[in-house]
């Protein structure tokens, strides 16, 4: 697996930053916080979408004044990525076609990416392909069959 792209060193840093401060260094929490990390608007108001105290995502935080259009995206997706969370309600908003429909999508990939790579079980390889117009397809491999995770 390569190394995780980051937006920014800001992004690095931050993401580095809260895995220290939440004590927690699972697949849950880096994904959770890459995702956060990648907006600077986001990482300003980590502590209005989780809590550090009781270890929980803060979904009250999704509906937020400070929240934009790509923030939530990025919310909705951390929140997913953490425990499958999503919206009563509001369950369209978190399909792939909504969510990823903004600048950050690249990030949202590698996330996606990432978390698949962390929780695969032993004997399973992780395949990526990319297509000549620049489309992805991230594939789970094992015992020579092969299934779609993300594309």
């Amino acid at each position: 697996m390569t190394e995780i792209k980051f937006t920014s060193k800001e992004h690095e840093y931050f993401y580095k930053t809260m895995i220290q401060k939440s004590g927690n260094r699972d697949s849950y929490h880096r994904v959770f916080f890459y995702c956060v990390g990648i907006s600077d608007t986001a990482r300003r108001n980590i502590n209005r979408i989780f809590d550090f105290e009781q270890d929980r995502i803060k979904p009250d935080g999704l509906h937020e004044g400070w929240q934009t259009g790509g923030t939530v995206r990025i919310t909705r997706l951390a929140f997913n990525l953490w425990n499958g969370y999503m919206a009563q309600g509001e369950e369209r908003m978190s399909t792939p076609y909504e969510m990823f429909d903004c600048s950050y999508s690249p990030y949202f990939y590698e996330a996606i990416k990432y978390r698949q790579y962390q929780t695969c079980p032993a004997g399973i390889q992780l395949r990526e392909w990319i297509y000549p117009m620049g489309e992805r397809e991230l594939w789970r491999v094992h015992a020579g069959k092969r299934s779609r995770v993300f594309g």
